[in-house]
């Protein structure tokens, strides 16, 4: 386990949306990958390659941490409705 997140969406000052993120670090795996799920389908990238996929603006801090960290991170991210990212914190444990 990297990161434990909170995602709030807001309009205006009013929470439309919050859930939790869990985010896990992996360098191998036994069994099969799912090829697909309700985000979209999944795949492998080369680390190198990371900071070009698309992705809401907070991930790309969320995926820094899971690489170069080496504990837990806990944070907020706060978006718009059109997922503009608002503000953000990030406590290492």
């Amino acid at each position: 386990l990297k990161g434990i997140f909170t995602m709030v969406i807001k309009d205006q000052e009013q929470i439309v949306s919050e859930w939790m993120m869990f985010t896990f670090f992996a360098e191998q795996f036994d069994g099969e990958n799912v090829p697909y799920s309700e985000e979209g389908k999944l795949e492998w990238h080369p680390v190198e390659t990371i900071h070009q996929l698309p992705m809401a603006p907070g991930d790309y801090h969320i995926l820094d941490y899971a690489l170069k960290g080496s504990d837990i991170m806990y944070g907020t991210f706060i978006y718009t409705k059109d997922f503009e990212l608002l503000s953000y914190r990030l406590d290492p444990s």
